[in-house]
């Protein structure tokens, strides 16, 4: 799907620069995406979900925690608060330190 959608970005919109845009060629905007987010999801999920659920992601594919620090752009190693309270990649951890 991003393949699909990087092909017809650069034929659009080819000489900008930014990588997300809507169809008018008009950068995404905050406001614009978690209204979008609410009508799909509903409305008790919010861009703070996306980033939590994307430092889990990366966790469990266990990219290191430098990598994830930079790829969700977190100032600090509060990320590690959603890592440490997932039972899931708890039990990842278990079993993949009992195979080492």
């Amino acid at each position: 799907m991003m393949h699909h959608y990087l092909i017809l970005r650069d034929a659009n919109f080819g000489l900008l620069p930014e990588l997300w845009l809507i169809s008018n060629g008009c950068i995404l905007t905050y406001l614009w995406f978690v209204t979008r987010l609410h009508t799909a999801l509903g409305s008790s999920i919010a861009g703070h979900s996306l980033r939590s659920g994307g430092t889990m992601a990366l966790a469990i594919e266990g990219v290191s925690d430098d990598h994830i620090q930079a790829a969700g752009c977190w100032v600090s190693d509060s990320f590690r608060v959603y890592i440490r309270r997932h039972l899931m990649l708890l039990n990842v951890l278990i079993h993949s330190q009992t195979t080492l």
